[in-house]
């Protein structure tokens, strides 16, 4: 499917899990619509009084809003997920992209499972660099949390991806090999 020999390797984000959180955001939106105008005569036990039955409505609407817009952004983008070129990895498939990863700043590359999900974790000669260039503020913190937990604050997964986490590896460790290794 992918190439080495055709550089830059851009692989597309998967729009299929844009679309179905897109969707939650817009059904979850419309149920806060539907119990800020309508919230019926009696009052669910968990909600205590009509009082906070409108708070959790407009926060509801107000949250996955918020949301929808974020991923209606996301639909609509074209940046591809990731780029593999001569230079690096260039990633933005996630909440905390990493932009430009060089391959001089790899210094190897392991895999980790959470939950039955694999992550490609990226192990970086200056891993405090890839975090205090982060300008959200969320992404940072995450950023962060992977470090201290996994040893480094970049991690690839296929699950955003439109390629599989097999092919993914593949080409990561090909790559790897191709233009960090060969400069040894």
């Amino acid at each position: 499917m992918y190439s080495l020999s055709k550089f830059p390797i851009q692989i597309p984000k998967s729009k299929t899990r844009f679309v179905l959180l897109f969707l939650a955001s817009i059904i979850l939106i419309l149920s806060g619509i539907w119990l800020l105008i309508n919230p019926g005569g009696e009052v669910p036990y968990f909600f205590g009084s009509k009082i906070s039955l409108r708070i959790t409505a407009i926060l509801s609407i107000l949250f996955f809003g918020v949301k929808a817009v974020y991923l209606f952004v996301k639909l609509v983008d074209k940046t591809p997920g990731l780029e593999i070129s001569e230079y690096g990895i260039t990633d933005h498939s996630g909440k905390a992209d990493a932009g430009l990863i060089k391959w001089d700043d790899i210094n190897d590359i392991h895999v980790i499972s959470i939950f039955h999900d694999r992550i490609l974790m990226i192990i970086l000669n200056n891993p405090e660099a890839y975090i205090t260039r982060q300008t959200n503020q969320f992404a940072k913190k995450a950023m962060e949390m992977n470090y201290r937990l996994y040893g480094s604050p970049v991690g690839l997964s296929s699950i955003g991806l439109k390629i599989n986490f097999t092919s993914l590896k593949i080409l990561i460790e090909q790559s790897f090999r191709r233009y960090k290794l060969a400069d040894i």
